[in-house]
């Protein structure tokens, strides 16, 4: 089966947000490990019929069967809460397209109280190295500047999330006034207005 952008996004429209995770919300993995971690979620997942529980895995036993015994700890609402009071009535990614993205681009807004970004100038970066040394130098302004790094995906070697931690909305003050949009990848620690994974690549489709 071939995954596209648009399954995600027809995905994220049936799936409520019930996690309370950083960076948009307020706990962190340690956090979600004590009240049962990922067994739990997928037991959530599963009784509500959001995955298949009939599907087989590496253990030999199907999904319903390797979480028939799981049972979630003390505290976990403030974790993982119940799906008649979901964070997001949707998904924590959004699927994007248009003149910069004809082929999808990806937006987290889960990490983001941001739904709109007007104004400002379009900032252009070829490197991630560049638009970091432009952040450091105050050369981007806080009235809402769009900071666009590219080549940072196919044609360059960098650990995902490097974009996004040295954006223009991690600069100091910058984090509710500055957008960025790259063809490079997230991390799930990113946050603010980010628009990443443009497709094409500049590597692939250069302007």
């Amino acid at each position: 089966m071939n995954l596209t952008l648009d399954d995600f996004e027809e995905i994220g429209r049936k799936v409520p947000e019930i996690v309370n995770m950083k960076p948009g919300g307020e706990f962190a993995m340690a956090d979600f490990d004590q009240v049962g971690g990922v067994p739990v979620l997928m037991k959530k997942l599963l009784d509500r019929g959001f995955i298949d529980g009939d599907a087989l895995t590496v253990t030999g036993k199907t999904v319903k069967e390797n979480l028939r015994d799981v049972r979630p700890r003390a505290g976990v609402e403030r974790i993982i809460v119940d799906f008649s009071r979901p964070r997001y009535p949707s998904g924590g990614i959004k699927i994007l397209k248009g003149t910069l993205a004809p082929e999808g681009a990806v937006v987290k807004v889960a990490a983001s109280s941001i739904t709109r970004h007007r104004g400002g100038r379009a900032r252009v970066f070829d490197s991630e190295d560049e638009a970091f040394r432009a952040v450091m130098e105050r050369k981007i302004e806080s009235g809402g500047d769009v900071v666009v790094i590219r080549y940072e995906a196919q044609g360059r070697a960098r650990d995902e999330g490097d974009a996004g931690r040295h954006s223009g909305n991690s600069g100091p003050g910058l984090g509710d006034t500055v957008a960025l949009v790259t063809d490079g990848r997230f991390s799930g620690a990113t946050r603010g207005m980010m628009v990443g994974h443009v497709a094409p690549e500049a590597f692939v489709a250069p302007p």
